[in-house]
């Protein structure tokens, strides 16, 4: 799955409006944008998915761009990356793995400072959704 452009830019604010309206997570939100990784990052982070059970060629279907014989770049759209260091700093407290969490880390502030976010802005609209999500799920 190559990630399809939605948006040129974006806020923070207009980024969750984007996927809090589109419930399918499989659906691209958000700016297409590129990150780099190390070999050793990359493969940390093909680590983190093998351990996640996620199948072995699920990078293959991003576009990337090899920069040089040590540095990859990947491209997904925000919302698959935000996703991918969701899961990844997860995956990371539950095995106290501390490249697991750096990765997450390194893949959130990358993000969004390509986009021009504020981190800290990101990680509350995400904390704000999350309780939103938990207190309709009680409800039900």
């Amino acid at each position: 799955m190559v990630c399809q452009k939605t948006v040129e830019g974006q806020s923070e604010f207009g980024f969750f409006q984007q996927i809090t309206s589109e419930p399918n997570v499989l659906v691209c939100g958000g700016p297409l944008t590129f990150i780099a990784f190390t070999r050793y990052s990359l493969d940390i982070f093909v680590e983190a998915l093998d351990e996640l059970k996620v199948a072995e060629d699920h990078l293959d279907f991003f576009a990337h761009q090899v920069i040089d014989s040590e540095h990859m770049a990947i491209e997904m759209c925000a919302r698959h990356w935000l996703q991918h260091s969701t899961t990844v700093g997860t995956l990371a407290i539950a095995a106290k793995n501390e490249s697991w969490s750096k990765l997450a880390y390194h893949i959130l502030r990358i993000m969004c400072k390509a986009n021009n976010w504020d981190y800290k802005e990101i990680i509350n609209y995400g904390s704000t959704v999350s309780k939103i999500r938990a207190v309709n799920n009680e409800e039900d």
